[in-house]
């Protein structure tokens, strides 16, 4: 003889007189936990959101104190002091080192040596310091262009993940001349880029002829960027532009109703 126990997810056949004796029992009575309010977690989701605020904001110093002990832990060999052997000698007057401008690296990561390298006495330590500025830069420029995209919360989220990079990448981000200017160059293309609306608002012809210093400064330097970034920089606004201008012949007023302004 089977039953059909009710209430169970799936109906289960099972003999009664197999049932159990706790079953049998309160069967037809309210069992002890029916009807007994169980407190529930109330959380404030601004209290959740300072907490994650605090923990984002720890994280990126944590972040940022274990990049500057790797940066120092990185030892200057022959490859890694050329950031300070190119000011002196620029400051010798000898250009044969620095020529052609094909160095990945002249117009980025060089051109900011070149100015702290001979005002520190082109002391090592000014050279790592430099370095390890270069990617602080990087991670306050990444959280700023968040910041413009999505809002303060989200921008402490990007830093704390830029400034905890893996062990392997954040090696290369604090060591000197491994393209840490060129990814600068290009978080600060993109800030200007959206710069087009308040507080960071700049003119389409200013944001034009900053961006295109930058890439040019860039390309020159490291021939990477030019793949990498402008070329599609081009194209995508090489696209805005005729949809714009299809948008514009099909008469619709101010253009497509999703465009950016430029």
């Amino acid at each position: 003889m089977t039953k059909l126990i009710s209430g169970d997810r799936y109906p289960i056949f099972m003999p009664q007189s197999r049932r159990s004796p706790a079953r049998r029992k309160t069967k037809g009575r309210p069992s002890a936990d029916e009807g007994r309010s169980w407190p529930r977690l109330d959380i404030d989701a601004r209290d959740v959101e300072k907490a994650l605020k605090l923990f984002f904001s720890a994280a990126t110093v944590a972040g940022l104190l274990v990049g500057l002990g790797m940066a120092f832990s990185i030892p200057l060999d022959s490859d890694m002091a050329n950031a300070g052997l190119y000011p002196m000698e620029i400051a010798r007057g000898s250009f044969q080192y620095v020529l052609p401008a094909n160095n990945p690296y002249l117009f980025t990561d060089y051109i900011i040596h070149a100015v702290v390298q001979p005002l520190s006495g082109y002391s090592p330590v000014a050279l790592v310091l430099t370095c390890y500025a270069l990617f602080i830069l990087i991670v306050l420029a990444s959280a700023l262009l968040v910041w413009r995209l999505a809002g303060p919360f989200e921008a402490l989220a990007a830093a704390a993940l830029v400034a905890n990079l893996p062990y392997t990448a954040l090696m290369y981000a604090v060591a000197p001349l491994y393209h840490a200017g060129t990814v600068l160059y290009i978080l600060l293309s993109l800030i200007v880029i959206f710069a087009d609306r308040p507080p960071l608002r700049l003119p389409v012809q200013g944001r034009l002829v900053i961006v295109a210093l930058l890439q040019l400064l860039g390309v020159l330097s490291d021939t990477l960027m030019l793949p990498l970034f402008t070329l599609p920089l081009v194209v995508y606004f090489g696209y805005r532009a005729v949809r714009k201008g299809k948008a514009a012949g099909a008469g619709e007023p101010g253009g497509h109703p999703d465009a950016r302004p430029v």
